[in-house]
């Protein structure tokens, strides 16, 4: 999967969404459960608006035992600021009502 994954970093650092995105998709079709390039997808996926996805693909990370530390962290992290937003949200929502 290395070579994917420094594909898709490459792309990401250029700004090449799309591309890191066909890079990435490549990748997990010869390595569906590669955390490394999970976290890559997920992370991608967020960025197109496509937060389900996203989501599901960094809680897998966060789920595998086997899963970088340093990776495993940054999914954690990404999720625990998604849900903080979405319960701001939500608590402004209850507030008003």
């Amino acid at each position: 999967p290395e070579p994917y994954i420094l594909l898709t970093t490459v792309y990401l650092k250029q700004n090449k969404i799309d591309s890191a995105f066909d890079a990435v998709k490549k990748g997990l079709y010869g390595f569906p459960d590669n955390p490394s390039l999970l976290y890559l997808n997920g992370t991608i996926l967020l960025n197109k608006n496509k937060e389900k996805e996203g989501i599901e693909n960094l809680i897998k990370v966060t789920e595998d035992d086997n899963a970088p530390a340093d990776i495993k962290k940054e999914a954690e992290t990404i999720l625990v600021n998604i849900f903080s937003k979405q319960r701001k949200c939500f608590g402004i929502i209850r507030q008003q009502n």
